[in-house]
This record gives C-alpha cells, structure tokens and sequence, in this order.
C-alpha cells in the first residue's frame, strides 16, 4: 500500500498493475513484462481515439439514413430535416358493444400467495374458453401492482377505474399496468390459434410464484 502523500504517475501505475495481473503485459506489449513501451502505449490509445471517431461519424450517418426512412414524403436536407413529420398508424377500435361475454380476473396478494381468481395456480386448469373470432371484454381488478399480460392476442385498453383510459392506455397493448386497487377493462378479440393460452402478471416475482392462469381457445 502506498504511504500517505507518495505520489504515483501514470507509468508506474501502468507497471504496478502490469506486476499485479501479467496478462496485462501482453495487452500492452511488454517483453517479459520488464520494459514499458510507452511510445507504442501512445500510438494504440491515438488510434483507438481516432477508430472511436470514425465510428461515431459511421453511427451518425446510420442514424440519419433510419430517421430518414421512416418519412414517407417530404425532403430531407444535409442535416436530416424533413418537410414533413412521421405520422402515428392507425388503430382500428375494437367495439365492446359487439363482445359475446365480460370476464373478471381477480389479481391478488397476500401472506398465502400470489393467485387470480381465488386458487393456486393449477396447470390444465382453463379460467376462460373463448371461441376463435369471438370479441370479448376481460375486466383486471387488483390489490397490488402487477402488469397483466395476455398472450395470443393484443388488446385495447376501454376504461380505468370506470373512466377514460389512461395517457400510456392507447393503442394495441399486450400488458397493461395495473396500481393497486384499481380496475382496468380491456377488449380483445381471439384470432389466431386455437389451444391453451397465459394470462399472468409480468412481475417476475409474482410469475414466479405462478401468478398466472390458463385459458383456451377452440
């Protein structure tokens, strides 16, 4: 350990580590790990500076020709300014008028566990049967926060806590967060595949005490 006020320069500290850990000799090309080369140290830092440089040239043009394809009309200038903004997909709404039935799914925590709708997790165990091509609302109550994940299909958010949808809400969701004690109903419409599908919080915890349940399609 160096004594209080020794004062140590760069090169010594590169000897002293090179002493400590001998692989770091051949990193910095020492014979024997005895002689420092300090000029070549030099170079290969000036040149790293310089590869560093290039590539970040390199990512910038990158980074401009993506903003750029995502224009669909317009001119773009040197610097990447466009006459025109990017505009939002449309997103066709699903109608809750037209669903053939309204689900509950019960998120809850306590001292027993992590459940949905009362018991454990029981593998095989359906929660729900949808039919493919059938519209339906699943309302998510909960007492804890948990982000409730459907998988198969997306979804669209129609009301929190019986109101308007949030401002992160809109749009095709596939996990909507949930604080606790509130509501969220959502619409989803069953399209693809028939078989066993998951709902379950994305909580890793909470999924990994099988906060989850099954549901099938057919």
């Amino acid at each position: 350990m160096a004594k209080p006020g020794l004062k140590i320069d760069a090169v010594t500290a590169v000897l002293l580590a090179v002493t400590a850990v001998p692989w770091l000799a051949a990193l910095f090309e020492l014979p024997g790990g005895t002689k420092f080369q300090y000029k070549r140290l030099v170079d290969r830092i000036e040149a790293a500076e310089e590869h560093s440089a290039r590539a970040g040239h390199a990512a910038d043009d990158v980074s401009r020709t993506a903003r750029l394809a995502f224009v669909a009309d317009g001119s773009a200038d040197d610097e990447g300014a466009t006459g025109s903004t990017v505009s939002e997909p449309e997103v066709v709404a699903l109608e809750p008028g037209r669903a053939a039935v309204t689900r509950d799914f019960h998120f809850r925590g306590s001292v027993e566990g992590w459940t949905i709708n009362g018991p454990e997790y029981q593998p095989g165990r359906a929660l729900a049967r949808p039919r493919p091509g059938q519209t339906e609302v699943w309302r998510f109550t909960t007492n804890f926060h948990h982000p409730v994940h459907l998988h198969l299909n997306h979804f669209q958010v129609v009301s929190r806590n019986n109101g308007e949808p949030g401002a992160y809400d809109h749009g095709w969701k596939h996990t909507v967060s949930l604080r606790p004690a509130e509501a969220v109903e959502v619409v989803v419409r069953f399209t693809d595949c028939t078989g066993p599908f998951m709902l379950h919080c994305h909580n890793l915890e909470h999924e990994d005490m099988a906060m989850m349940g099954d549901f099938v399609t057919r």
